[in-house]
């Protein structure tokens, strides 16, 4: 190795007296190296030989040694010592404020004595200079505070507390916000409630955000005497100093662009003119005057790194110097590194040694905190120190310096990073020497991969080596410096961060910015080396920002072909990448790429409407929706190629596609400002001239024109622009007929075509894409392909072998690969094959899979020449995905297709309707949903059917809405549709749920006497249950179990549990028969034994015969039991049964135990298991522990049902998550009822209230309330 290094090694000295900087007077009068200082300067002298001698690994070893301060003072000479007398002014201000007490409210008692102790930040904002000096410290401030603290909070304050704190653990900014808006509604608020909401607002804020919100949060709190503490001063400037490095941050990217895009200048402007750091440093100050310091180190932390960014070192000295005063806080490492960059980025390399030395001497006297700084502060590290120092020489012009002090950290115990080789490589390039940056880079990669001790440089080094020389137009080395790279990612693994990528692109820029002429030399390189960073190495996929960037150059500069290739390019890479293998976050990512690139592509100077439309068709084509900037700069062209072509529209000759990319942006724009409700570009007058525009180049052929625009959504449009009558003479000049506004949902149909069918739509639509659902539109609207498929009946035949009532044994599946090997083969099914395929598959939940039929089955309407045939073969396709998707759950995808029938004109099907109304769940008000579906049915004259009548019958009857239940029957039967044992089982759950017995008798008797032959399990077993649980009576029970039998319907599993309830929860108890029942039970081959048997058995022995033992010995016995060969039990239900009897029987003591228990079985702890704990905590007095239990609960989303409560639907959920069900709020609220706390109860109810809980709810829960 000392071989290795000896011929690199030369006399540092030497090399720097004959370098233009050892007479040009020091730092800031410009560093020029000439040729002769670096010719010899890619050695690594004696520092790289110790490197192999190096065993320790600890990063906080001990010191370096005294060879960098002896090397420090041989090179003074050569440092311009101008700015000497900060040196003293460090010592001395530091020293006078260490010597004095422990409260720093006696730095500084100049200034006139105010009355308050504290002031608003808007009066801060007027008078920042003196904001100080304008406020003197009150009497006995912490005996104030302290009374404050001490004075009894209200419950209300206390549970906002709680809610922001769990918002805040969940880092969900959103969530914080909503929560603390209801702060301002206490009327009698604490310190603690408002420092908490402030710092809720701190951790959790997003850094791009505006501080607004908390200002005037601070200013409220001021206006409401409050008194601020500590903490409260402390979030406030460290939420000031984040925003403040967003801006410095931002800034500097921004002044990049400005050069490409002067529009950018007021964007930069309005940051500059923010004053974060100005006020947070005036807070500071009152915090300071009011002996209220900041209790935490990384607010000082943040306030250096404020003063780093506006060079204010004077400041920064007054702040370094409170921080070291406090009592308990212990300046960090990342502290000394920034009070070092600090006096870099101003070149005062003697000030940064001063800081540099106090921070060996404190290292040696342990006194610097080792715990992890703030997420966004710099590495709490030693290295973190030196790669400082290291940066600080070389922006201060002592590139020996730099190599010295790396040198220095070679032969101290101190573990190198990689971010340390870094500082080296790049401080090179930063001073213009980017040969000897590299030569370090190749050096130390090749001692790295040799296996020396020293790191292999990371990916942001080579990153920045290449850009900086490609600012020098040195490709050669440039592609050189890649191949190394990727030498190094083959050993190491150095996946590149988004940041890096993004640094990557923004220094390509700069590197086309300095030479434009090699514009396209540099975009290849910069392309190849992202294609193999983000597709070939990285584990994270495609970064898009990056991409945009370079896409964004190109476009600045006028280079449309390259701006388009790589759009094209990465597009079809992401495509690949994320949205061909289903990922949907990943598609989100996609479409908003498409959306971005697309703006900034039609913006490059000179583009013509054509390459416009190019640009724009990558969106058109998937579905994107862009932005309204982007619809109208393409309207904007459309425009101006109107006026260059003197009106005539015809000479523009846009193409088919082009047309409708034309009508689609327009639609799409229209709805825009209707929605908004604004008057912009979209106006009366130029929907007059677009109209013109489609007859100029169509005339009135109502054909033609629906092959380039939904006339549909166009007279929607026109009725909200215009009158009645203009509406109608813009319509009917395109060949149609306008029938109102209310026709946007009846249809705009040709005026040479009449409706014949109620359910099918006559007018075949066309797609706006704003409209369609992305997962369910095909690619394109039929007519802008011409397929090659031939129809086969063979085929037809064999796809609709799945139809049960050929009862083939052949599956949905099974027909769709049999569909796609025709497919493949040019072959192809009959319309009606192919929608009754997809509402097979639906049904299954194949829904992928439909979804590709109906894409197919689409190309395939285009070979029907009947315009008829087409019309009533896509009303059928439609209204098969209704059906499938609706049955198969996806009731969002079921009413995209039920929303494009009804819009164009026709109807869905009854038994369309049914599925989705059978199928509505998921939501708090399912049953309102529910009936507006079939409200909606009834309103554009859909011929009900058994199905539909019993969907909607069966969805009212489980909402208890009995009475409605019963009107639809009256209709059912004047329509003469004769009911079946399915309605009569849903009307007779109805009569039972309201408690209406002879109704439900009645209803039973006349289903037994006309459904004969056709009788199902569900009424029997619903007339059980109302006689074992509503109205106990077990002869009444075991009555209609005999009618089961003697109507020859076989128990079901449920028939078992009703038994079982019947024998062993009504008393006297009969356990001869309730172990007989379960006995039959076990012994049944057509039921299982399951959670709910065994629950019956342990609630019969725990709660109603109290024997709290034996409960727990039939709990014991399930696991070994014969008819759990599985070993599926015990389950949530079990669980729950035997808590209850803990409740029930007031053996806490035991819950404990059991909870664990729940625990390690990685049983999902549902709602009704919660609502147990909440109940038996507060039947013990244990009110705190009822609302803990109910406050660790999770809300669904609004409007949502609680999922992972039930069996079939906990595989979906976070196992931690257990969501609240209506049932726990009763719970809750009972409980707060017994302990006499209606102020409490109350509140929950108003919480429900917001969460939009249906009214029925949340009244029959606040009647608890007297």
């Amino acid at each position: 190795m000392k071989t290795f290094f000896r011929s690199f090694q030369h006399q540092f000295r030497s090399i720097v007296a004959q370098s233009p900087s050892a007479t040009s007077g020091g730092p800031g009068t410009g560093f020029h190296p000439g040729r002769n200082f670096y010719q010899g300067y890619h050695g690594y002298g004696r520092a790289f030989t110790q490197a192999n001698n190096n065993s320790n690994d600890d990063e906080e070893g001990r010191s370096p040694s005294q060879a960098y301060r002896n090397k420090l003072s041989r090179r003074q000479s050569v440092s311009n010592s101008s700015r000497g007398e900060v040196v003293r002014a460090i010592r001395d201000q530091r020293r006078n404020i260490t010597t004095q007490s422990v409260h720093p409210a006696q730095i500084e008692q100049s200034g006139r004595p105010r009355s308050n102790s504290t002031t608003s930040v808007e009066n801060v904002k007027s008078g920042l200079e003196d904001a100080a000096d304008d406020i003197s410290p009150p009497q006995n401030t912490h005996d104030s505070h302290n009374l404050q603290l001490g004075n009894t909070q209200s419950e209300l304050g206390n549970e906002l507390i709680s809610r922001i704190s769990a918002a805040k653990d969940s880092n969900d900014f959103y969530a914080v916000k909503r929560i603390v808006s209801s702060v301002y509604t206490v009327t009698d608020p604490t310190v603690e409630l408002w420092d908490t909401a402030l710092e809720a607002l701190c951790v959790t804020r997003p850094d791009s955000f505006t501080v607004d919100d908390a200002v005037s949060f601070y200013n409220d709190m001021i206006a409401r005497d409050l008194k601020p503490t500590a903490n409260t001063y402390a979030n406030l400037i460290t939420i000031l100093c984040l925003r403040d490095n967003f801006v410095h941050n931002n800034l500097s990217s921004i002044n990049a662009r400005k050069l490409l895009d002067p529009s950018l200048e007021a964007e930069a402007q309005a940051l500059e003119s923010e004053q974060n750091f100005k006020i947070a440093m005036s807070i500071f100050n009152m915090a300071v005057r009011l002996d209220l310091l900041p209790g935490r180190v990384h607010t000082y932390n943040w306030l250096l790194m404020a003063c780093k960014h506006h060079r204010d070192i004077d400041t920064a000295i007054n702040v370094f110097s409170i921080m070291e005063s406090h009592p308990k806080i212990k300046s960090q490492h990342c502290t000394y590194a920034i009070m070092i960059d600090l006096y870099g980025s101003v070149a005062d390399l003697e000030g940064a040694t001063v800081i540099f030395e106090d921070y060996v001497n404190g290292l040696n006297s342990h006194k610097i905190d080792n715990k992890p700084s703030f997420a966004t502060l710099p590495l709490n590290k030693s290295s973190t120190v030196y790669n400082s120092m290291i940066s600080t020489n070389f922006s201060c012009n002592e590139p020996l310096g730099g190599v010295e002090v790396f040198q220095t950290m070679l032969e101290s115990s101190l573990r190198l990073r990689p971010d340390t080789v870094a500082a080296v490589i790049e401080g090179f390039a930063r001073v213009g020497d980017s040969s000897s940056g590299l030569e370090w880079l190749k050096r130390t990669a090749k001692t790295a991969m040799e296996g020396s001790q020293i790191p292999h440089p990371p990916v942001s080094s080579f990153y920045f080596i290449m850009t900086s020389l490609l600012k020098e137009a040195k490709f050669d080395e440039a592609v050189a410096t890649h191949e190394l790279l990727k030498e190094c990612q083959n050993l190491y693994t150095m996946d590149p961060t988004g940041v890096e990528l993004n640094t990557f692109s923004e220094n390509v820029m700069e590197a086309i910015i300095t030479k434009p002429e090699q514009t396209e030399q540099v975009i290849e390189f910069a392309n190849q080396v992202l294609r193999q960073q983000m597709i070939e190495k990285s584990s994270k996929g495609i970064y898009y920002p990056a991409i945009q960037t370079l896409i964004y150059t190109c476009a600045s500069f006028g280079r449309f072909d390259l701006a388009m290739g790589l759009f094209i390019q990465w597009a079809q890479a992401g495509k690949i990448q994320f949205v061909d293998q289903g990922h949907l976050t990943g598609r989100r990512i996609w479409h908003k790429y498409i959306a971005v690139v697309v703006n900034l592509v039609i913006k490059t100077p000179n583009i013509s409407l054509q390459q416009m439309f190019d640009a724009f068709r990558m969106a058109y084509d998937n579905n994107v929706v862009c932005s309204v900037e982007t619809l109208k700069l393409i309207l904007e062209k459309v425009k101006q190629a109107r006026v260059d072509c003197e009106g005539d529209f015809k000479l523009i000759n846009l193409t088919l596609e082009q047309w409708k990319m034309y009508t689609t942006v327009w639609l799409q724009s229209a709805k825009n400002e209707i929605n908004n409700e604004s008057q912009g570009f979209v106006n009366a007058e130029s929907a007059e001239q677009f109209v013109a525009d489609i007859i100029n180049t169509f005339g009135k052929n109502a054909e033609d024109v629906g092959r380039v625009i939904n006339v549909n959504d166009l007279g929607f449009v026109l009725s909200k622009m215009l009158d009645y009558k203009a509406s109608a003479e813009l319509i009917e000049g395109l060949g149609y007929r306008f029938n109102g506004a209310e026709s946007y949902t009846s249809g705009y149909v040709p005026a040479d075509k009449m409706q014949t069918e109620q359910a099918v739509a006559m007018s075949y639509p066309s797609f706006d894409s704003s409209d369609a659902s992305l997962d369910q539109t095909p690619p394109t609207t039929p007519g802008s392909v011409e397929p090659e498929y031939v129809f086969d009946d063979e085929l037809s035949e064999l796809v609709s072998r799945h139809d049960y009532r050929r009862n083939m044994g052949i599956s949905p599946s099974d027909c769709y690969k049999t569909l796609m090997d025709g497919v493949s083969n040019g072959l192809t099914a009959s319309i009606s094959a192919l929608a009754g395929l997809a509402n097979a598959l639906g049904r299954i939940g194949e829904t992928d899979k439909a979804k590709k039929v109906y894409t197919h089955a689409y190309e395939v309407l285009q070979l029907l020449t009947s315009v008829e045939e087409r019309s009533s073969g896509w009303f059928r396709l439609e209204d098969a995905m209704i059906s499938g998707l609706g049955h198969g759950g996806d009731i969002e995808g079921a009413t995209q297709h039920r929303l494009r029938i009804i819009q164009a004109g026709g109807a869905p099907s009854a038994d369309s309707y049914a599925a989705c109304i059978n199928n509505v769940k998921e939501t708090t008000d399912d049953a309102t949903l529910a009936k507006e579906l079939w409200e909606e049915s009834r309103k554009f004259g859909v011929k009900s059917n058994t199905f539909l009548f019993n969907s909607i019958i069966s969805k009212l009857s489980k909402a208890r809405k009995a009475h409605e239940a019963l009107e639809i029957l009256d209709q059912m039967m004047a329509e003469r549709v004769r009911p079946s044992s399915v309605t009569y089982g849903a009307i007779i759950n109805a009569c039972t749920r309201i408690g209406d017995e002879q109704s439900a008798i009645n209803f039973f008797n006349t289903m037994v006497k006309q459904s004969k032959g056709q009788l199902r399990v569900p009424p029997f077993n619903t007339m059980i249950q109302f006689y074992t649980q509503m109205k106990p009576n077990r002869d009444r029970a075991l009555y209609y179990y005999g009618e089961m039998l003697a109507c020859r319907v076989a128990p079901s599993a449920h028939t078992y549990k009703l038994l079982l309830d019947a024998y062993g929860s009504i008393e006297p108890v009969d356990k001869g028969s309730l172990y007989k029942v379960f006995e039959t039970v076990v012994n049944d081959p057509r039921v299982k034994v399951s959670d709910t048997h065994w629950a019956s058995l342990i609630h019969s022995a725990g709660c109603i015969e109290k024997d709290v033992d034996g409960a727990v010995e039939i709990f014991d016995s399930i696991e070994t039991h014969p008819s759990n060969r599985q070993g599926e039990l015990p389950d949530a239900i079990v669980y729950e049964s035997l808590l209850n009897v803990f409740v029930e029987n007031q053996r806490q003591d035991l819950i404990p135990k059991l909870l664990e228990s729940i625990k390690a079985s990685n049983i999902h702890q549902t709602a009704y298991i919660s609502n147990l704990l909440i109940r038996g905590y507060a039947s013990s007095g244990d009110m705190s522990k009822s609302r803990e239990v109910f406050e660790a609960m999770v809300d669904p989303p609004m409007g949502a049902a609680a999922n992972g409560n039930h069996p079939n639907d906990l595989d979906s959920i976070d196992s931690a998550v257990v969501f609240r069900e209506p049932s726990t709020w009763t719970e809750m609220i009972k409980a707060e009822l017994e302990a006499k706390s209606v102020t409490n109860a109350k509140k929950l109810i108003s919480r429900m209230e917001e969460r939009m809980y249906p009214l029925a709810v949340t009244s029959k829960i606040a009647s608890l309330i007297v």
